[in-house]
């Protein structure tokens, strides 16, 4: 990952950067403006954090594919998060 997009606590895990949080608020408004439900879009959003945080670029597809494979979802939550890149 590049530096701009994430920085790693003395604990080793990724805090959400201020670039992210604007992609997250593009996006948000993205899907506003496309009339998706409102509770929808912010779970959209809490599924993309929680893929950041696991080590995914949300950049690369390859480095999210390999962070939902990491997590101990069920198949169905797997694959909105995919549904949502």
């Amino acid at each position: 990952m590049e530096h701009a997009t994430e920085i790693k606590t003395v604990a080793g895990d990724v805090e959400t950067t201020q670039k992210s949080i604007g992609r997250f608020v593009k996006f948000l408004s993205t899907l506003e403006n496309d009339g998706t439900n409102e509770k929808s879009a912010k779970l959209y959003v809490a599924y993309l954090k929680r893929i950041e945080r696991n080590g995914g670029n949300l950049l690369d597809s390859d480095s999210v594919k390999a962070a939902i494979a990491k997590k101990n979802w069920s198949t169905a939550t797997k694959s909105l998060g995919g549904c949502i890149l």
